[in-house]
């Protein structure tokens, strides 16, 4: 019985998801990208704080995780522009974190 080239996979083998119901396949999609977004809400928030607070990448990071998780664990930026990154990490944090529920 010859398969249809479509649901073959890498090697020729077939595909894990060629047989899972598309329900599934928009649930996997719909996850990755949310990881995307996460990803990214990371990496702006990363940088936002290390440009206007003048920290490391590290804390840069973490402050970031911090205020898309909202836990308010790290004190309030001082610098003005600083707060504007967190505010908008908070606000699209919450957003998209939302979204994926």
């Amino acid at each position: 019985m010859t398969e249809h080239p479509s649901t073959l996979g890498r090697f020729g083998m077939q595909s894990p998801l060629a047989q899972a119901p598309e329900e599934l396949r928009l649930f996997l999609r719909r996850l990755a990208v949310l990881g995307v977004l996460i990803l990214a809400l990371l990496a702006a928030g990363t940088i936002g704080f290390a440009l206007t607070e003048r920290t490391s990448i590290g804390f840069s990071f973490i402050w970031s995780l911090d205020t898309i998780a909202t836990i308010g664990s790290i004190p309030e930026p001082q610098d003005t522009g600083a707060r504007i990154v967190k505010v908008a990490l908070t606000v699209l944090g919450v957003g998209t974190l939302s979204t994926g529920s």
